[in-house]
């Protein structure tokens, strides 16, 4: 989803989007949630992975809705979302096991 929110859109246009925003904003509480129900083996199976701040991220999002830095949302949703979801699918593609 926030790919494709993204697709043809650079920083200024995002920065002049409240809609858009908004909608990033809400995939990554999303992907913050389901990082903070995944259990510590399941973490476990994906090191590396900064899940302590995926979910802190989620944290600040949800609760200090007025003090988002745009930039931050940003960066995050172009550089490190896709990151993480490549390191996902990946370890998804090995067959894993792993406990979630």
């Amino acid at each position: 989803m926030i790919e494709s929110a993204l697709t043809g859109k650079d920083a200024a246009s995002f920065d002049r989007d409240p809609i858009l925003l908004l909608a990033i904003v809400k995939c990554l509480e999303n992907i913050g949630e389901a990082a903070r129900q995944l259990s510590p083996a399941g973490q476990g199976a994906l090191p590396g992975i900064p899940w302590s701040r995926v979910v802190g991220m989620r944290n600040h999002l949800v609760h200090v809705d007025f003090d988002i830095d745009q930039q931050i949302v940003w960066d995050t949703a172009t550089r490190e979302v896709p990151q993480l979801a490549a390191r996902i699918a990946a370890k998804l593609a090995e067959g894993s096991d792993a406990p979630v």
